[in-house]
């Protein structure tokens, strides 16, 4: 049986975080609360953050730290979660903060259900252009839901959401995680924390979801949120998402239908609109973008939206064609088209 030093444990990755790790750290140990402790996990830096963590843990007993070769997010968060001694167990990333009321609001929630699982709502951040965009957990206007058991609704709402994309907004019972031997999957490196969030629902029955935001998600620039999710193997990693929203159906014996997997078809569209947009290579670009295109589970829900006419058919059309050459033709004749118009209305 595990014996717990504290209530919660913190844990942040931090890699070349230079400019944001003392930000990140304060918003944490300026709330006056002994029963936290913070899991510092340098991963490798190079640009003095080793230092810096190095002095952060010397000034406050609540601080771990941990030095690891750079082995990406994945491995940083599994070693935090090894050296975890917290009953709860949650994550931030070394350049963003949380509100000011954190811990007290994640305290208060633990004792008012006992919940598996608590999901808060988080705040995303854009520097330059000073846009703040709020994603609630809670949905359709309803707030501060509790689900006793899961439910094909409760699943429907979890599953098909954004609000397990992230792992920076959830709060874990530790024992759960090490008694199933839930781990972050070191070979994802886009969608790593939707599978874990999975996992995890998958031996748990309570979520709580609370309104408040909680957290601070800071988007340099657009190019940056792009690179924080790297798309070196983007398909394998959806398919290991789509292979764990299977397992978590099939454990919770509840039918599993195509509007489950719309996540799916989503983060495909996206990547394929960023990746196109994106400044590489040419030859890069299709590569990636036709192994979206052509994957089995991919085409599947072009068909399903096709037939429920959620997309323009001649959008649908064109992706069911499978070719990213015809794509792009695609994207330039409807850019074409709308600057046409716009100068049409100018005249």
């Amino acid at each position: 049986m595990m014996i717990y030093n504290c209530t919660l444990s913190i844990i942040i990755p931090v890699y070349n975080c230079f400019e944001y790790i003392y930000k990140c750290t304060n918003s944490i140990l300026s709330q006056e609360n002994d029963d936290v402790e913070l899991i510092l996990v340098d991963d490798g830096s190079t640009d003095g953050s080793y230092d810096i963590c190095d002095n952060i843990a010397n000034s406050d007993p609540r601080v771990k730290i941990i030095h690891q070769k750079n082995q990406g997010v994945s491995s940083a968060r599994n070693a935090g979660l090894e050296a975890a001694r917290g009953k709860y167990v949650t994550f931030v990333d070394g350049d963003d903060t949380v509100s000011s009321d954190y811990i007290k609001v994640i305290t208060e929630s633990i004792n008012e259900n006992n919940a598996d699982l608590i999901i808060w709502s988080i705040q995303s951040i854009y520097y330059k252009e000073s846009i703040k965009d709020i994603n609630h957990a809670e949905s359709n206007n309803i707030y501060n839901i509790f689900y006793k058991n899961y439910t094909e609704e409760s699943c429907y709402y979890l599953i098909n959401n954004t609000n397990l994309i992230s792992g920076c907004n959830k709060l874990y019972k530790l024992d759960v995680i090490r008694e199933n031997k839930i781990i972050f999957n070191v070979s994802q490196s886009v969608v790593e924390d939707y599978t874990f969030n999975v996992k995890y629902m998958s031996y748990t029955n309570s979520v709580q979801c609370i309104s408040d935001i909680l957290y601070n998600y800071y988007i340099k620039s657009h190019t940056n949120y792009t690179s924080k999710r790297r798309k070196t193997n983007f398909i394998n990693d959806l398919r290991i998402m789509y292979d764990s929203v299977v397992h978590f159906f099939k454990e919770k014996n509840l039918p599993l239908n195509l509007d489950y997997l719309m996540i799916y078809f989503n983060i495909g569209i996206l990547n394929l609109n960023e990746i196109k947009d994106k400044q590489i290579p040419y030859n890069q670009k299709s590569k990636i973008c036709n192994s979206i295109l052509k994957d089995n589970v991919f085409q599947m829900m072009l068909e399903y939206q096709r037939k429920n006419a959620v997309y323009d058919n001649k959008y649908i059309f064109v992706l069911k064609r499978k070719s990213f050459l015809l794509l792009t033709i695609f994207d330039m004749l409807v850019k074409l088209k709308s600057s046409i118009t716009i100068k049409r209305k100018k005249l």
